[in-house]
């Protein structure tokens, strides 16, 4: 029962089982891995199912006559597979490898690894290298600057970190010291003079587009001091220094790289030599993880193989090496000049459970064991497998064809994307590129606009371009799933990046979907160019308001960071002044806030009644709430929406509220009044004396001594105020108008009179 065929013959179940012993069939110890055939034919299986079966039954096979001890029973009991999804057959798998001896699944391990390192090797055109298999991509940045950190300090196994110390002069040990318990002298070493130089701090090179994060976690890794790092300034800094970061244009974006400087980098590493520190390491990049550009690796590696530099090369670009045939320059000189790069076969590929590979030519095994990567490698851990079975199942033709197909989509999207007028595309300016950076342009809108001025208003009117790509991007996703789109920030501006090598095979993105998504973005970028029309039409009618279309009590909110037509709110007359002049009722700032959020909570609903296409939301838009106008189409009438909007706003006022407020205001006030009133009273009772109000006696008391006659003293309840107030003012007023009306009264008859005796003679 075969397990594999075509394995330069046929494979079959007892080779595999020398392979888990780690024997040959002579039973010799195993020194080699075959060589793998150019297009894998000896794993040229007829199906997925083909190949689970194969394993399971080789694993059955070699697994019958053992026992799981845990279990008391045979593990071939355990396997369960399903037959119709890969990953669900893979993980069955690593579960059922687990439960086998250590010494078991070491050995097949260790020749699933030797066998996934030649593979790797043959398939990106790395030759003479060894894989080190890792979880996060970062961690294989680390291997090769421990390598290189190894290659310079020799002595860093055995001393560490003391090498970089400056070791003291040993002075003499005194005569107790040197003498032991019973007195005789021993065997010493001499003393130096002079204390053992210490050598020069490393220095490790890294850009300054690398992710972020790898900085730190390298440092700490190899636990190196922060001086050991440098960051190497990119070509786009250089540019952008001569002009502020707001005034850069499209052309001179165009025109940046976010590769290394290489004139830059030389100065450098001359600077930190001449400063007694030793250049070890440089990581470059073949696809920088924002724009996809690739650094000069030529010129790096000469002024590598100068200083005695370890070059580790990553980024997505690297995936084109797998494409059969002719490759751009700029990464097909990856194998010749780079000393270790690694591969990102999970993205790449779409293997899921996949781990990332670190490829490094081994022309030392000594500095390899020293660094770690073989003898500390824990070869009890599978998940190596999903890679080396995925491997197996596709082979170098289908990865090779599933590659050149991640490259195809880049090209094809970015030929689409530069046909829509309304965005600008960020052109690349190295040879190759998976990635595809665009985004929607307002200075492009504006060339299309059919009016002389610009879509783009002054403040408070302004809309940020930021907003329309974000909104852009979460259209996008939603409506087209299948291509994976990144919002990402690059200098000032929002940006939609598109790189296929790391999601195209995950998700399973074609030609169908780009073109998909194509017609999307144009449906999309018109209907931004028509908002913007009737934003500016909409502004008009706040600048030179006509009160017929809009009322006082709409209000346009300044909301920049909104990408839609406007956001309006509706603030009634009542929630900015008293319903009575001169009351003020408590809390009437938390009052309007509620009433405002109510109405206009009530008119997002209405409206969306009335315009059931437009998708109106509200909410907080600085501290009060507001309605939120979206993105409007071809028809939308903006006199005959803010007419609407006004009318429905009206109708929705409901000033109880503050009405309610007013009564209990009006009731502290008199409850306050009568409490006044029962002071005063109180007062003048003690001020008359006790005798005076006594029945009998108070009446005589009275008599003897009559209480002084003072004026009646009215009193009067002020609204305004909320206190009372006497009427003594008010009544004498009063009389005088009364006094001064009566006399013109007078004097009015005896005008008559004269008039009338005059006219009859």
């Amino acid at each position: 029962m075969a397990l594999l065929e075509g394995f330069e013959g046929a494979l079959s179940v007892s080779m595999f089982n020398n392979l888990l012993s780690g024997t040959n069939e002579d039973g010799s110890e195993v020194s080699q891995v075959p060589k793998v055939s150019k297009t894998f034919e000896y794993c040229n299986v007829e199906s997925e199912q083909e190949l689970m079966k194969n394993l399971v039954a080789f694993l059955s096979h070699t697994t019958l006559s053992r026992t799981d001890k845990s279990f008391g029973q045979k593990s071939s009991d355990f396997l369960v597979i399903e037959e119709n999804n890969r990953q669900t057959q893979l993980s069955a798998l690593i579960s059922h490898l687990a439960r086998l001896d250590n010494q078991v699944v070491r050995n097949l391990t260790r020749r699933i690894l030797a066998e996934t390192s030649q593979w790797m090797s043959s398939l990106f055109k790395f030759p003479q290298s060894k894989a080190y298999v890792h979880v996060r991509e970062v961690d294989g940045v680390v291997s090769a600057c421990r390598m290189a950190l190894h290659k310079h300090y020799p002595t860093l196994a055995l001393h560490g970190f003391k090498i970089w110390l400056q070791t003291p002069p040993q002075s003499p040990r005194s005569e107790a010291g040197a003498n032991g318990e019973d007195g005789e002298s021993k065997a010493e070493d001499p003393p130096s003079e002079k204390g053992e130089e210490a050598s020069p701090l490393p220095v490790i090179y890294i850009s300054q587009c690398t992710a972020a994060g790898w900085a730190d976690t390298c440092i700490r890794q190899l636990g190196l001091p922060a001086e050991c790092l440098f960051t190497l300034k990119c070509n786009s800094s250089a540019e952008l220094s001569q002009s502020e970061p707001t005034a850069v244009s499209q052309s001179t974006l165009s025109k940046l790289s976010d590769t290394i400087d290489v004139d830059y980098f030389e100065k450098t590493v001359q600077h930190h030599k001449a400063n007694n520190m030793e250049p070890v390491f440089l990581l470059a990049h073949a696809g920088t993880w924002l724009m996809g550009q690739s650094d000069n690796l030529q010129a790096l590696s000469g002024i590598c193989a100068k200083y005695d530099i370890w070059l580790h090369v990553v980024g997505s670009n690297l995936a084109a090496l797998g494409i059969a045939g002719t490759i751009p320059e700029s990464v097909s000189i990856v194998s010749k000049v780079a000393d270790s790069i690694t591969l990102q076969p999970r993205e790449w590929l779409g293997i899921p459970m996949a781990p990332r590979v670190t490829l490094y030519k081994d022309t030392d095994p000594a500095l390899t064991a020293q660094a770690g990567l073989t003898a500390d490698y824990d070869y009890t851990d599978l998940h190596v497998i999903p890679l080396w079975a995925n491997l197996q199942l596709l082979g170098q033709d289908k990865i090779s064809s599933m590659l050149h197909a991640n490259a195809s989509l880049a090209q094809q999207l970015s030929h689409k994307v530069a046909n829509v007028p309304q965005l600008f595309l960020l052109t690349q300016s190295s040879a190759v590129s998976s990635v595809v950076l665009f985004q929607f342009s307002l200075q492009n809108a504006d060339k299309l606009s059919a009016s002389q001025n610009k879509l783009q208003l002054e403040e408070p009117y302004l809309i940020e371009q930021d907003a329309i790509n974000m909104w852009l991007y979460k259209k996008l996703r939603v409506e087209t799933p299948k291509v994976v789109l990144e919002l990402v920030q690059l200098f000032t501006d929002m940006y939609l990046r598109f790189s296929p090598n790391l999601s195209a095979c995950l998700r399973g993105t074609n030609s169908d979907h780009i073109n998909e998504i194509t017609l999307k973005l144009k449906q999309l970028c018109n209907t931004v160019s028509e908002t913007l029309v009737k934003r500016k039409q909409l502004v008009s009618k706040f600048v030179d308001p006509d009160p017929e279309i809009l009322s006082p009590c709409v209000r346009f909110v300044s909301s920049p960071e909104w990408a839609g037509l406007a956001a309006l709110r509706y603030v009634p007359e009542y929630c900015e002044k008293p319903v009575i002049e001169g009351i003020v009722v408590p809390d009437q700032e938390e009052r309007a806030k509620e009433e405002i959020e109510r109405l206009n909570k009530l008119l997002s609903q209405k409206l969306s009644q009335v315009y059931p296409d437009i998708p109106f939301s509200d909410g907080l838009v600085g501290k009060l709430w507001a309605i939120k106008v979206p993105m409007v189409s071809f028809g939308f009438d903006c006199d005959n929406f803010l007419t609407e909007f006004s009318s429905l706003g009206k109708k929705l006022e409901d000033p109880s509220a503050f009405i309610a407020g007013l009564g209990s205001v009006v009731e502290s006030m008199i409850r306050a009044a009568s409490e006044q009133l029962q002071e005063e009273q109180s007062s003048q009772f003690w001020q008359e004396g006790l005798l005076r109000h006594m029945p009998i006696v108070g009446g005589l008391y009275s008599w003897i001594l009559p209480a002084g006659a003072g004026p009646v003293k009215g009193r009067s309840f002020n609204l305004s105020s909320g206190s009372l107030e006497s009427t003594e003012f008010v009544y004498a007023n009063k009389l005088q108008y009364h006094e001064s009306k009566g006399a013109e009264k007078k004097k009015v008859d005896e005008e008559t009179e004269k008039t009338e005796s005059s006219s009859q003679s």
